[in-house]
């Protein structure tokens, strides 16, 4: 099986589990004993391990014992994480709503249930937002709790569970896009007050939010194949069509972006892939998204890094590093009292960096970006371009 037949298989089993039908006839020819490995080596990138392992228990599909014992196992976990995160949400919003602390679940923990199963829809951690100013108070609210502090980052404190799942507690929804940004620090004006002290966004900001947060990871080497079922769940379960938010997505320069996201979507999971196969631009993105995984391939990275200029890389570590006075006080609290303490942060910043290794992946990445090959800089540059995406670089 070749590598885009794969893809286009992987994309016809998750249109079925969307739909809640499970079983294909026509699959069941495609897939050879030989051929489940590279199906399954795909599934796992995706975090969609259980999604294939139903797939084929339904199917008797022939798979070899090791390889079914390994994806059987990565399921589990998933089942297992995605337990403990259901926990960590509610142990979160009890604790929020008992001291008055107002916050908004984002992304996958609201979008999680509009899915035929949650499985269908896994995550690495949990994502809630507050105000910054109540980040301290928020921060030992949950280490009472057991919760321990992990890393901060320009826009999110990271905490770890007791039981191990995590938490980004997000002070900010900024996601370093020049024309996005000022509309997304508008949050709290599209966020509404429900029971506690809980807030929810209105339909066309979490659309727009969403489209925007996987904006990011697309510059960033990859968005993960749950970027299109998320917008296709968006549309289509949660009754929130992509022209709600235009107004928002036209004023960030998103608009071309996730008008292409929601065809692509609609394509893969209404119409069924490869019967109606997508034009080459969108066949571009599919691919760009199913190599990169939900984080990004570092081949991705690199070469749209490459393709903006050979100093994308080292702009990049200097933007994380030298962050703006009111980004660094949630990771500083010292600053709220003292902030001539500033310069002495970003040396701490920098040290920990070089402690960290930081700089020695930046040189490494900086020897490999050297050796990327011309045509498939041109194609990301031509894809980034068509997309309109170069203007929040």
């Amino acid at each position: 099986m070749s590598e885009k037949n794969t893809y286009f298989l992987f994309i016809d089993i998750l249109r079925l589990a969307l739909s809640g039908t499970g079983v294909s006839r026509a699959s069941l020819h495609a897939v050879l004993p030989d051929e489940i490995t590279a199906l399954c080596a795909l599934a796992v990138r995706h975090a969609h391990a259980g999604t294939l392992s139903v797939y084929i228990y339904k199917n008797h599909l022939p798979v070899p014992q090791d390889l079914w014992a390994r994806l059987h196992r990565q399921a589990m976990l998933s089942v297992y994480r995605a337990e403990h995160q259901k926990q960590l949400l509610h142990e979160v919003c009890a604790a929020f709503d008992a001291a008055g602390i107002a916050y908004i679940p984002l992304k996958g923990a609201v979008i999680r249930g509009y899915y035929p199963d949650a499985s269908l829809r896994t995550s690495c951690d949990v994502d809630v937002l507050i105000h910054p100013e109540e980040v301290e108070r928020a921060v030992s609210l949950l280490k009472e709790q057991g919760y321990r502090r992990v890393k901060s980052n320009f826009h999110d404190i990271s905490l770890l569970s007791p039981n191990g799942a995590h938490l980004e507690l997000h002070f900010s929804l900024r996601e370093k896009l020049r024309q996005a940004d000022p509309v997304l620090q508008e949050v709290w004006e599209h966020a509404t007050p429900k029971e506690g002290a809980r807030y929810e966004l209105s339909p066309a900001f979490f659309a727009f939010y969403l489209y925007a947060h996987t904006a990011y990871h697309f510059l960033a080497g990859g968005c993960g194949i749950t970027a299109l079922t998320d917008v296709w769940v968006l549309e289509h379960r949660m009754g929130i069509s992509m022209d709600v938010a235009q107004p928002l997505l036209q004023r960030a320069g998103l608009y071309p972006f996730a008008r292409a996201l929601n065809e692509l979507a609609n394509l893969c999971f209404s119409g069924g892939l490869p019967d109606d196969r997508p034009d080459e631009h969108s066949e571009r993105i599919l691919t760009y998204i199913l190599q990169g995984g939900p984080y990004g391939a570092s081949g991705n990275r690199l070469a749209l890094q490459k393709a903006r200029g050979e100093s994308g890389c080292e702009l990049c570590a200097l933007r994380r590093l030298f962050l703006p006075y009111r980004e660094m006080l949630p990771l500083y609290p010292v600053l709220q009292k003292a902030p001539v303490l500033l310069p002495a942060c970003y040396l701490i910043r920098a040290f920990r960096s070089l402690l960290d290794g930081s700089a020695r992946r930046l040189a490494r990445r900086r020897a490999l970006v050297r050796q990327l090959p011309d045509e498939l800089l041109l194609e990301l540059e031509q894809m980034q371009s068509r997309l309109e995406l170069d203007a929040q670089l």
